[in-house]
């Protein structure tokens, strides 16, 4: 069990392998290091709490979405980085292979939103994402 802001957490060497993790940004998302992190980890299941729907969706498009999604979120120095060959592609199995090896995503299991604040336009949504087994 490991609690603290994940990118410093992460700096300092303290991740390993997860079977669950549970996130709860900022307004402002995931860092595409937490994104990197989380595809690589291992978790089977990720929680995901967030405040803001757009940036709630941005994350998914890339913890749940193809090729494109993987590249991105694999840009810049992570200790987790895979490398290897040249190269990316998905298939319809929702797996990717980025940095010549596999990479398995995520695929949204449920999603439930609160209204915590009711006199405001806010709500506070949880996200399941189960990973989908590589093919």
């Amino acid at each position: 069990y490991v609690c603290g802001d994940l990118n410093q957490v992460a700096e300092k060497g303290l991740l390993g392998r997860a079977e669950v993790v549970v996130v709860d940004p900022a307004r402002a998302g995931l860092a595409r290091s937490v994104v990197g992190y989380l595809l690589n980890c291992g978790a089977k299941r990720v929680v995901y709490v967030s405040c803001n729907a757009a940036t709630l969706a941005r994350d998914l498009q890339l913890l749940c979405g193809g090729t494109a999604a993987v590249s991105a979120a694999h840009q810049g120095k992570q200790p987790w980085r895979q490398t290897g060959g040249k190269g990316s592609k998905s298939s319809s199995a929702g797996t990717a292979e980025s940095a010549g090896q596999a990479i398995s995503m995520f695929r949204l299991l449920s999603w439930a939103t609160i209204d915590m604040f009711p006199q405001t336009d806010h709500v506070e949504t949880v996200v399941v994402l189960d990973r989908v087994s590589a093919a």
